[in-house]
């Protein structure tokens, strides 16, 4: 409280590691939400002049949301907190995470019988590439000594490989129970 009361006086200026950190914490969080929340409109837009629909986007987003949310769960399960470098973890996801949606579904949509098996069989092996060489390359990251780089590394590897396995798994799955599209998006 006092500090308080001095900080308002207007000749008063107060400086030092543990103020300059708590700003700087408080900046960075406030920037990573409105970073977050452009490049998920960035991404929407994008996907609705990719698809020229709104269903498709929200389809090719399962994963990239499932992703991000099993992220933070297997982030909380390994005792991994949020803090100043795993934070923009979740904006690269963000560009990152989204692709593998995208391609097995423009490859459903591509095959004339809308057939989830052949989609997932022509594109998985992609898909799992992609995302392993993006985990191995995040993943030099753990390595390093400073243990920011280290939790924004594991963070990504979490990420990618959680946006990964719902573009495999959970989304050919909404895909065979939400039937045959009666159009192409």
């Amino acid at each position: 409280e006092l500090l308080a009361k001095l900080a308002s006086l207007d000749s008063v200026k107060f400086s030092g590691v543990n103020i300059l950190s708590r700003e700087l914490k408080s900046r960075v969080y406030s920037d990573s939400k409105l970073a977050a929340l452009i490049a998920l409109l960035g991404v929407l837009l994008l996907l609705y002049l990719d698809f020229r629909s709104i269903k498709s986007p929200l389809l090719a987003l399962i994963p990239l949301g499932f992703g991000i949310l099993w992220m933070f769960g297997l982030m909380d399960a390994f005792g991994m907190k949020l803090n100043l470098m795993n934070i923009f973890a979740v904006i690269v996801i963000l560009g990152i995470g989204v692709d593998y949606g995208v391609h097995l579904l423009h490859r459903y949509y591509e095959e004339s019988q809308f057939d989830v098996a052949l989609a997932v069989n022509q594109v998985g092996k992609a898909v799992l590439m992609a995302a392993l060489t993006t985990i191995f390359g995040f993943g030099t990251i753990t390595y390093s000594d400073y243990p920011g780089l280290v939790s924004m590394g594991v963070a990504c590897i979490l990420g990618v490989g959680s946006c990964m396995v719902a573009s495999l798994v959970l989304l050919p799955a909404v895909l065979i129970l939400w039937g045959r599209p009666s159009s192409v998006p």
